[in-house]
């Protein structure tokens, strides 16, 4: 099977510029306040670009910068608050394992114990992100342009701020530009042997397919950095992609009829960062600047090239130089030389540069530099909280469900099956990954096959014992012997999953629960035999039987043709996750000389 990479935008811009502003829609221009200290052990306040103080030796760890008025900080425990950007900051919401920026009026949150939710300025819950369709999501992103990407099982989607589904979850890559934009890899591509059949799906903000482009006419898709958080494959109506010329791997744009924009060119080796009408790119080894259309304006003669303004570049010409200021023709407007400029906004005169160590003033588009009438330290572009989400829940249904719990078995196995059936319904569950399927070439290792069976934020794993699936033929020849495996010819006659709390945190205390509902969907499944306070057996069709029961911090799920006076239903009545049972063998089978097949599983953190 042929696997492929979810991909979104997760890669913050690593360079001296710092972008900076306060025009909401603008993902250039977002930054109000970014944190600073007054002193080399002081506490952290937040500045503007302009060198005004919201506040001062208010954090002891560095807080995020301020976004629409609010920013988050790490408490003495790890976990994240967001406070009002006053002069006298106030906590809003609770504590949380991640917390999003307010790129919108709400952002995405997750406390300890549950499940991705949206909350608002003042920390009321908005949206629980909990199912899409009836199923669980695993993880979403913070917002661009007012949509966030979310994953439900395999495949990716995207919601709006009020949790409404633009993009059904169908996709095996998606992406958001900054101006709402998407690109997405249709799941129909999931078992696609050759990737030159692909056809990646343009989609509107609205969700709407606006078009398609075929990858067996590039290599990949590309990126054209527009923010510190956002990087946009469109330029306009074409799509940044990289290609082979030359034996060089380089990028054009290409529009979605298949025609090129810019051609790739062995000397245009990457696209950085664009404005407007402006991009600057990578030549072979030094950067410069090219109009949307593909006119060079500034041949490559730079050794970093960057935007600060719409039509002020920041770069340096050499590795060992500052950086200084520069025109779209790449006159050099700054004499002085900075090691950090940060990105001016709209409107207002000034922004930050660093000289030295310790030493930072205000500076104008013509170069001209101002005082900051306060001390400072060190201005940091922020600690950057998290920009994907995930769940810290396990949905027991969800465990349940995925159990498939039937009449005649469950995890789609039944006793008529022999070890080869078994193994590949094993491995062909949806939730199914590092499956080893070739168990005959794999027999000398180990007393088990493994797998791995995901719920969320629980990992299953899963152990195949191996005694009775393969029968083994020894041979000699002299002095050497040797061992043959094949496949047993006889029906599995038992097998059995455990789900466990001992290495997943979120299951902890939810131990009894997770038995209860196993209880009760295997308990329509027949007849009950035999119940204890932990434990239960259940004659289903034919000669089957099924034998639940708690130990304490695992529940057992075992299904065969047992005998029902051999499986104990009371020695675990006193069994708490406080104070575990170990379990006992499992009881004998009614057929004692047919082969079995014990399938284990665990949950574990992912």
């Amino acid at each position: 099977m042929k696997k492929t990479t979810v991909y979104s935008f997760l890669a913050f811009m690593a360079v001296v510029v710092v972008t900076s502003c306060r025009k909401q829609q603008d993902p250039n221009s977002e930054v109000e306040y970014f944190p600073f200290q007054e002193n080399k052990d002081g506490k952290w306040g937040l500045i503007s670009n302009e060198g005004e103080v919201l506040f001062s030796e208010e954090f002891t760890n560095e807080p995020s910068f301020c976004i629409n008025g609010r920013f988050l900080v790490q408490n003495s425990d790890g976990m994240w608050e967001i406070y009002t950007a006053n002069k006298n900051p106030e906590k809003i919401g609770g504590e949380y394992l991640q917390a999003g920026m307010f790129y919108e009026n709400v952002a995405p949150v997750v406390e300890k114990g549950k499940p991705i939710q949206f909350i608002d300025k003042d920390g009321d819950v908005k949206v629980t992100l909990d199912k899409l369709n009836g199923k669980p999501v695993e993880m979403c992103t913070n917002f661009t342009n007012g949509l966030a990407l979310v994953k439900v099982g395999e495949y990716w989607g995207a919601v709006n701020t009020s949790g409404k589904v633009v993009v059904e979850p169908e996709y095996l890559q998606l992406s958001i530009d900054s101006d709402g934009r998407m690109l997405g890899l249709n799941k129909r591509y999931k078992d696609a042997d050759d990737e030159k059949k692909y056809e990646y799906t343009c989609l509107s903000k609205s969700g709407e397919e606006i078009g398609t482009l075929k990858k067996a006419k590039i290599n990949s898709l590309r990126v054209v950095q527009t923010s510190y958080r956002t990087g946009d494959h469109f330029v306009d109506d074409g799509i940044v992609v990289s290609t082979t010329k030359n034996d060089k791997d380089v990028e054009g744009i290409m529009g979605m009829d298949g025609e090129w924009v810019i051609r790739p060119s062995d000397k245009l080796s990457q696209f950085k960062y664009r404005r407007g009408d402006y991009i600057t790119f990578l030549g072979s080894d030094e950067y410069g600047l090219i109009s949307k259309d593909g006119e060079v304006l500034i041949r490559p003669h730079f050794f970093n090239l960057g935007f600060i303004d719409d039509k002020v570049l920041v770069g340096k010409k050499n590795r060992n130089d500052g950086y200084r200021l520069y025109d779209l023709e790449g006159e050099k407007i700054s004499d002085d030389e900075y090691e950090i400029i940060f990105n001016f906004h709209k409107g207002e005169d000034y922004t930050l540069a660093k000289i030295g160590k310790a030493d930072y003033v205000l500076l104008d588009r013509k170069g001209k530099e101002k005082r900051i009438e306060t001390d400072v330290y060190s201005i940091s572009n922020g600690s950057l909280p998290n920009f994907v989400f995930e769940g810290d829940y396990v949905d027991i249904g969800d465990i349940i469900s995925g159990l498939k719990i039937q009449k005649n078995g469950f995890l789609g196995l039944t006793l008529d099956m022999r070890a080869p059936q078994a193994i590949e319904t094993i491995a062909n569950l949806p939730n199914m990954c590092n499956f080893i399927n070739n168990a005959a070439k794999y027999n000398t290792y180990g007393e088990y096959l493994t797998a791995d069976m995901k719920f969320g934020k629980a990992l299953v794993d899963i152990e195949i014992a191996k005694e009775g699936l393969i029968k083994t033929t020894r041979t000699r020849s002299g002095w050497f012997a040797s061992t043959n495996y094949e496949w047993s010819a006889q029906p599995i006659s038992r097998y059995q999953v455990y789900v466990s709390s001992d290495r997943t945190e979120q299951l902890k205390g939810q131990m009894k629960k997770v038995y209860t509902e196993i209880v009760n969907e295997v308990k329509k499944q027949g007849s009950v035999t035999k119940e204890g306070k932990n434990a239960v057996v259940v004659k289903t069709e034919g000669d089957g039987y099924y034998y639940a029961f708690l130990t304490g911090e695992r529940v057992y799920l075992c299904y065969g043709r047992f005998n029902p006076d051999s499986l104990q239903v009371t020695e675990y009545d006193n069994a708490t996750e406080e104070d575990p049972i170990s379990p006992t063998k499992i009881g004998q089978v009614l057929e004692v000389d047919t082969d079995s097949i014990e399938v284990h599983a665990t949950s574990t953190n992912y």
